[in-house]
């Protein structure tokens, strides 16, 4: 392949229409993904009954959490701890640590940054067929 700028603009796009891919944009919906996002933020937690440790905050909680488990086809007990624990691996052992609210809302948001970013991607790959 030639260095020249045509070829260079292909090259960098190659590893994001790759990527994006993998992540199944070919039938992707924008719809679904902005769903997310507001559906994200309204997942709220508060203190559990351990130290250092949260729950999702009331019902309506609950309910958005179970609305954003359809949407990304996933377990509502693997998304909730996902949220709620952190999970480190050693060379023994896999510990789970509970995080407090703060943290468990850092962890929602780093989640929702990520779904944006594919959003943003999907976006991208659309109006560059378009």
């Amino acid at each position: 392949m030639k260095v020249g700028q045509s070829n260079r603009k292909k090259a960098c796009f190659l590893p994001t229409k790759a990527d994006a891919n993998v992540v199944a944009y070919r039938k992707w919906n924008w719809k679904r993904y902005l769903e997310l996002l507001l559906l994200f933020f309204n997942i709220e937690f508060t203190k559990g009954k351990k130290v250092d440790s949260s729950v999702l905050k009331d019902h309506k909680a609950k309910f958005h959490l179970k609305m954003t488990v359809e949407l990304l086809r996933c377990g509502s007990v693997g998304l909730e701890d996902a949220l709620c624990k952190r999970v480190m691996i050693a060379p023994d052992e896999i510990i789970k640590r509970s995080l407090d609210p703060i943290s468990a809302a850092v962890n929602r948001d780093g989640l929702a940054k990520t779904i944006y970013s594919r959003l943003f991607i999907g976006v991208k790959l659309f109006y560059k067929r378009g």
